[in-house]
């Protein structure tokens, strides 16, 4: 996996935190198995003086398996909702919604 260096925040706000609600938002690959799904490891430096002195503010580790099964199973959750959902409609009342959606109803709840 490709390690990404020097991801840059723009501050929000003057003051003693000016990055504390800032997001970074990038895409990575994944395998998907998650026995071989790794943590996301991350070190937090503060670039002083154009980059001269780098302390370490911090490090953290984010169990990307835990929270993709979670998504996953959360996905899962809602389907079966969804499903039950349509089942509970008349088929009439599911094929005016499979007109106004542009697609058949019927076969999600089949699959």
């Amino acid at each position: 996996m490709e390690e990404k260096k020097f991801i840059t925040t723009q501050p929000k706000e003057a003051g003693s935190n000016p990055n504390i609600s800032t997001i970074i938002d990038f895409e990575v690959e994944l395998p998907t198995d998650l026995d071989f799904c790794p943590h996301l490891s991350v070190l937090v430096y503060d670039r002083i003086m154009m980059g001269l002195s780098q302390p370490i503010l911090g490090t953290f580790s984010i169990n990307l398996p835990q929270y993709i099964e979670k998504t996953k199973l959360q996905y899962q959750f809602k389907i079966k909702k969804a499903r039950e959902f349509l089942l509970e409609n008349t088929k009439d009342q599911r094929k005016n919604l499979s007109n106004s959606l542009g697609f058949d109803v019927d076969e999600i709840i089949k699959n």
